[in-house]
């Protein structure tokens, strides 16, 4: 869910803040996010994998995602496959 809500929100040069990716999922993901400290731990994790999610420019208040892995992403989404199982943990755990 952070993924798609960084993929949805990429039209931004630097890339969404924290406190916009919260609030983009508290209203499109309102049964799947419900503490914000948990939605700010998950999206540090996923930023600690390589080749996932960046802070653009040294900015470490903004996130984007990785220009292959959007690249990915979207075939994926496209032909209806699923992401990388273990993209799929570091989203999912908590």
């Amino acid at each position: 869910m952070i993924v798609h809500a960084l993929f949805m929100m990429s039209d931004d040069r630097k890339g969404p803040s924290r406190d916009s990716l919260w609030k983009f999922a508290q209203n499109n993901f309102k049964d799947s996010i419900t503490d914000k400290k948990q939605f700010f731990t998950q999206l540090r994790r996923l930023a600690t994998i390589d080749g996932l999610i960046y802070h653009p420019e040294d900015n470490k208040s903004r996130f984007k995602l990785d220009r292959n892995f959007k690249n990915r992403y979207t075939t994926a989404l496209a032909t209806g496959k699923s992401i990388p199982v273990c993209v799929r943990n570091a989203i999912t755990s908590r």
